[in-house]
């Protein structure tokens, strides 16, 4: 009995150092925001806020369709709202896809777009894991219908939000 006791201990020491050691090293690191990603977002358009439904709290929202220069119309709608995501409907299947999802504490916070790239830019920020300050920088691909590796964005100097 009493060895099984100091076996119990030793995982109960295990366990401790394994979850100090993943708090300690912080949330997985995303590549850093390319300069040419920057000054695409830079250069996007704003996407047009929605007006707060009646009883929702105020907050920056975006539902709006826009016309691709193939024709193609694409509904992008999200908010800056826990849970919040950038999603996107392509009638008239209704097909609906994520365009940018931060994460717990990570809101959109910024939306724009070049309807001549067909690309849409999303910038989140807030507390990763409740914990960690972050600001990613997300790049979706309308006309392929793709979402692109999502960036770090902390360092980099990005413009001010869209009005």
């Amino acid at each position: 009995m009493r060895r099984w006791l100091r076996q119990m201990n030793h995982v109960r020491v295990l366990l401790c150092i394994a979850a100090l050691s993943t708090i300690a090293c912080g949330p997985t690191a995303r590549p850093a925001a390319s300069e040419s990603l920057v000054k695409a977002y830079t250069s996007a358009t704003c996407l047009p806020q929605a007006d707060t439904p009646p009883g929702a709290t105020p907050t920056r929202r975006w539902k709006t369709t826009v016309a691709l220069p193939d024709g193609t119309s694409v509904s992008i709608q999200g908010a800056q709202v826990p849970g919040g995501v950038v999603s996107l409907s392509y009638p008239p299947a209704r097909e609906t896809l994520v365009a940018a999802s931060a994460g717990d504490y990570v809101y959109p916070s910024d939306v724009r777009i070049n309807l001549n790239t067909g690309r849409l830019y999303v910038k989140a920020q807030g507390l990763m894991g409740g914990i960690w300050p972050a600001t990613e920088l997300f790049e979706y691909d309308l006309k392929a219908r793709r979402f692109l590796q999502p960036a770090d964005a902390a360092k980099a100097h990005l413009p001010t939000e869209c009005p």
